[in-house]
């Protein structure tokens, strides 16, 4: 594993996988370490994070940095088909 960390931004994430792009516009396809998991946190689109590339290139993100918002808000299924309807 590569010693140096790449600080990035998390873009999506999409079935267990998270997209970051790091400073130089490279998006890297990255999983969280088990501690997240462990410690019930899980990142979302928007974190600033620090990840680290292994030999198949892929990413492995090791830090968030704490979150300054958040937006939270019921599902778009629930009040969407009233104004379907």
């Amino acid at each position: 594993m590569s010693e140096s960390l790449i600080d990035g931004r998390i873009l999506k994430s999409l079935g267990g996988f998270y997209y970051v792009e790091s400073p130089d516009g490279t998006v890297l396809e990255s999983k969280p370490r088990g501690i997240f998991r462990k410690n019930d946190f899980k990142p979302v689109a928007g974190d600033l994070c620090s990840l680290s590339v292994n030999e198949e290139g892929m990413g492995v993100i090791e830090s968030v940095a704490p979150r300054r918002t958040f937006f939270s808000g019921p599902p778009w299924r629930i009040w969407m088909p009233s104004i379907l309807w």
